[in-house]
């Protein structure tokens, strides 16, 4: 049977995502992998990696909040934004307090206008932005909104910084570090990275991919797929629904007037599709469709639970 689900890797640094994935291919063979969120190799943490139809899921689990906890340290520059860039020391006249951080904290919550990093995985001009940054190649990157929900000081003793912050899918931690140091009168680079959340996956969901050797360790660990649009809404379709909606009819639903897209699970909690809304009023058509093959094979609950190492 086919594996459909999402299994939640505790990333340890140094080491790409692009790694992980290898590795999980190499355990489950003929299925499908994909990540839903690159995590650069000095960061550590939560790395989804959807499986098998799964990763028709993997657009939309974009859209799930993100929690990091990071470190800065002020008083440093670098091309990257981080440490692993080329470090440069910058003066500073006088030391911010921890209460002037709490202020300039206070600037950069809710919905804000960022730069993100040249260094960044972005398109311009049909090429990478990290590609054309490491051949120095001269450009500007154009602000765009983010969300940050939550930013809050964990710990500050000079030069270093820990901040908690909760943030919209899109934005880029090393740039946050960037704005507030400038709040502050000078610049910082990210030292360390963790992802403690993507949606509704925490840390604790979490195994080490080196903890994984066979496609049965890794269903084992599987997480039902739907969590991935964990912040849709569900709709269960009755058996007659359910036939109609792999059959690619439209379905009447009257009750989800006023929705645009939502997800659909059988009476037995299975996915089985995300469906939108057409121009008629009440009626809906398939976004995504998954077959009797998936749904009998998604896991209802994780049978294994273990602790991230890392």
């Amino acid at each position: 049977m086919p594996l459909f689900g999402v299994l939640p890797i505790d990333k340890r640094a140094g080491i790409s995502s692009r790694v992980v994935v290898n590795r999980i291919e190499r355990l489950v063979r003929s299925e499908r992998v994909g990540h839903t969120g690159t995590l650069d190799p000095m960061a550590t943490g939560v790395l989804l990696m959807a499986i098998g139809s799964a990763t028709k899921l993997v657009e939309f689990s974009h859209e799930l909040s993100k929690g990091y906890k990071a470190t800065f340290e002020l008083g440093k520059s670098s091309d990257t934004l981080d440490a692993t860039g080329e470090v440069t020391d910058v003066d500073i006249s006088v030391q911010p307090t921890a209460e002037d951080i709490q202020a300039e904290l206070g600037k950069w919550h809710g919905r804000v206008l960022q730069v993100p990093p040249n260094f960044s995985a972005l398109v311009v001009d049909g090429r990478r932005a990290y590609k054309m940054a490491r051949k120095g190649v001269e450009f500007d990157l154009a602000p765009r909104e983010v969300e940050i929900s939550h930013l809050e000081l964990l710990e500050y003793q000079f030069p270093l910084l820990q901040l908690n912050i909760e943030c919209g899918s899109g934005t880029y931690v090393r740039s946050i570090g960037r704005d507030i140091a400038q709040g502050l009168g000078t610049q910082a680079i990210m030292t360390a990275l963790t992802r403690t959340r993507v949606g509704p996956f925490t840390l604790e969901d979490c195994v080490d991919a080196r903890g994984l050797y066979n496609r049965i360790e890794v269903q084992q660990h599987l997480h039902p797929p739907q969590r991935l649009v964990d912040n849709w809404h569900t709709v269960t379709l009755n058996e007659e629904q359910v036939i109609d909606l792999r059959n690619g009819v439209p379905l009447r639903l009257d009750d989800q007037i006023g929705r645009n897209r939502f997800a659909v699970v059988d009476t037995d909690e299975n996915l089985v599709g995300l469906m939108e809304a057409i121009q008629e009023a009440g009626m809906f058509r398939s976004l995504r469709v998954f077959h009797a093959d998936n749904a009998a094979n998604q896991p209802k609950k994780i049978r294994t639970k273990q602790s991230p190492e890392s």
